[in-house]
């Protein structure tokens, strides 16, 4: 089961549906999310075939964890 954020706040247009929320819990861990009917990348951004930006492949660092 996830744990309830310990504190979470959210901004919201006054004139449209887009929020951010950003929530902090107790074990250090911050959490950010957007939401928006639409959204515009810059000039340039490479797209997808779906029209999504290009992300670069993930890579996970030698040593995880401590």
């Amino acid at each position: 089961m996830p744990s309830l954020a310990d504190l979470q706040l959210r901004l919201s247009a006054p004139d449209s549906a887009d929020t951010v929320t950003v929530e902090a819990y107790n074990d250090g861990r911050l959490q950010i999310s957007a939401n928006a009917a639409c959204a515009r990348y810059p000039a340039g951004t490479p797209l997808t075939d779906l029209g999504r930006p290009a992300l670069p492949d993930l890579k996970t660092p030698v040593q995880t964890g401590g």
